[in-house]
Formats: structure tokens, sequence, C-alpha cells
């Protein structure tokens, strides 16, 4: 039983690593190689449908996993649902800013002296302002973008999961009836990584390492997900 919960892991982590690897290839040839993404992901006739529906693949991938001041959830017909964000600015030449995201789509992607950098810049996709040669200056930025609050929310779920699993163990007494449902499933979860994968991997001295190496496990699990 331990060596198939063992074969098991090692299965999710090189799928895992394939994933993540084949990822970064695609970012890497859609980057560089608009066309022969295509050609990889749906051959010559994923290029034809491209060009005669007009659709950029480039585009709407990049602008769902990449960051941004807002986050973008659909397009119903022509208009775009968007969930804006707060934006937090500190700039040296004209101090704090604080507003909605939603200010910059209302204007053109420029608000309060403050502008997206444009296609091409080295600041692309973030915010800048001019200093009086006319130069883009980054000012220091703690917006929370698309991917902190994704990150956010999946921590809040992380804690939500973990402390009601607890919370199940707080009120029952060790020697209690075997858990159920999903507070049984995270047990055997649990119990599987500790002893299958940390304790085989870390050595006699695990037990220390286990509580931070499980966070660590299940936070890039969820955000996997």
């Amino acid at each position: 039983m331990k060596q198939k919960h063992t074969m098991f892991f090692i299965g999710l982590f090189v799928l895992m690593g394939l994933l993540t690897s084949v990822g970064m290839h695609a970012d890497s040839i859609a980057v560089h190689h608009p066309v022969a993404a295509a050609v990889q992901v749906g051959g010559d006739g994923a290029v034809s449908a491209e060009k005669k529906n007009g659709v950029d693949v480039k585009e709407i991938v990049f602008g769902h996993i990449g960051d941004a001041y807002e986050w973008h959830i659909t397009t119903w017909g022509k208009r775009h649902i968007t969930i804006p964000l707060p934006v937090i600015v500190y700039s040296r030449m004209s101090g704090w800013h604080v507003f909605s995201s939603a200010r910059l789509e209302e204007n053109g992607g420029s608000y309060d002296g403050l502008s997206v950098a444009s296609e091409g810049s080295r600041f692309e996709g973030k915010l800048v302002e001019h200093d009086t040669a006319g130069n883009e200056v980054r000012p220091w930025d703690f917006s929370i973008t698309k991917v902190v609050f994704a990150l956010i929310i999946n921590s809040v779920l992380l804690l939500v999961i973990i402390l009601s699993v607890a919370r199940w163990y707080r009120r029952h007494p060790q020697d209690s009836a075997v858990p159920g449902g999903f507070v049984g499933f995270m047990e055997m979860f649990i119990m599987m990584v500790n002893d299958d994968v940390i304790k085989g991997c870390v050595g006699p001295n695990y037990r220390k390492f286990s509580p931070y190496l499980l966070t660590a496990f299940f936070f890039i699990f969820i955000n996997n997900l």
C-alpha cells in the first residue's frame, strides 16, 4: 500500500512538472514566434481560422494569465465584465496615489498623472509617470494586482481548509471515531504526503520540517488547481 502511495505522488509531481514545462515552453514560443505557437497548438487549420476570424489567440491567453490592475472575468457581447482592483502607488514627484483601477479604464489607461506603459516599453503593462524630460519613471507600486488578489484568495482558501480540519480534531478526543467525509479525505491526503514524501526525503528529523513543507505543498497545490 505504501508503495502505491509513493508511486501515486511520484506520478503527481512528474505530471505537475510536465505541465509547468509545457506551459513555459508555450509561453516562450508565443512571445518569440506567435505564428509557430498557433501551429503547435492547433496546426495549419488553427492559423487559417485565426486569420479568417480575426481572433488573437496570444492576446486571449496572455490576457487571462498575465498580471493586470483589474481582473477580467469574461466578455458578454460587447461588454467586458471585470473586477476593479485598488491601485496604491507612491511617487517621489507627487506623493501617494490611491484609487480604483476603474479610473484607468474610464480615462483610457491614464489617471492622476499616472498611465499604463504601452506595448514596447520596458515597463509594459505597469503604471508609470513622466519626468520633466518626458522619460518614463516607475513609481513605488503597492497595488493589489490580479496575481496578488489571486494569491490572497488562495491563501484564505488554504486557511479555511486547514483550520476547518483542525477544528474537527479539537472537538474530538484522540480515541474517538475515525473522521469521514472531507476531514477524512484531508487526513488521508496529509498523511500520504507526510509519510510517503516528506519522511522519505528528509529522513529521521522530518518532524520539525513537516509543518512548513506541508504548508508549501498545499499552497502550491491549490494555486495550481
